[in-house]
Order: C-alpha cells, then sequence, then structure tokens
C-alpha cells in the first residue's frame, strides 16, 4: 500500500526590511533556477558552491513572491548577499525545500513499501525476451 503524498507546498515566511517574504519552491522558482545559473540544467546547480547555491535559490523563491505579491519590494541578489548570511538561509529551509522539490520522496526508514503488478484480469505470462 502506498503512503499518501501531499500535494501542499512547504512555505516558510522569511523577514527582510520589515517584509515578510513566503518563501516556497514550485515550478516556477525550478525554472528560474534552470534558466538562469542553470543554464538549461537544474543539475548544473550543484556544482556551484553551496553558498552561491542557497543565495540563487532564496533569490529565485524571492524573485517568486514578489510576482505572487506585488506590493512586496524586490530584493536583488546583491543586497541579499549583504543582509543574509548563506548559513542562515540553509537554517531557514532554502536548501531542503529546494531538495524535496527535485528529488521524489523516499520511504521512510524502516517502512517495507512494495510495487505491486497491476491487477490486468489476465494471468501473467513470462516475458520471452523479445
Amino acid at each position: 500500500m502506498s503512503r499518501p503524498v501531499s500535494l501542499q507546498l512547504e512555505t516558510i515566511e522569511l523577514e527582510i526590511g520589515g517584509h515578510i517574504y513566503p518563501l516556497h519552491c514550485n515550478m516556477a522558482v525550478l525554472e528560474r533556477l534552470q534558466n538562469g545559473p542553470g543554464e538549461g540544467e537544474i543539475g548544473k546547480l550543484l556544482d556551484l558552491p553551496s553558498y552561491q547555491v542557497v543565495f540563487e535559490i532564496a533569490a529565485a523563491m524571492i524573485e517568486e513572491a514578489c510576482e505572487e505579491d506585488p506590493t512586496l519590494p524586490e530584493i536583488p541578489e546583491a543586497r541579499l548577499k549583504k543582509i543574509c548570511s548563506p548559513a542562515a538561509l540553509a537554517k531557514a529551509g532554502i536548501f531542503r525545500m529546494f531538495t524535496a522539490a527535485i528529488m521524489p520522496s523516499m520511504p521512510a526508514e524502516g517502512k517495507n513499501e512494495t510495487v505491486s503488478t497491476p491487477d490486468t484480469g489476465s494471468p501473467e505470462t513470462e516475458n520471452p525476451g523479445n
């Protein structure tokens, strides 16, 4: 039996300059990252130093938050680097949300999950090796 999967995005709130930015890692954020520093391949982000990646991810999330709520002031990445540390952004959950968005969920440790064959109504036949 499979585990239920929530489609609700995790959101964290990041306060910058007296404004609360609701950050999440949705498809629009992943597209920004792919087309920006990922140069068309999201995996290229992982070739960058981790302190740079956390700023790239946070900047993409902030851009998305500003697009969703036009009353929020935009924060250029250069300013973000001056007012936030990579450790603070990582501690806030930026990396965790990103990895959860790009990696399939893994079964909880110690639980055995099996995948059953579909019930087609016909007996199973052996693969002749075509």
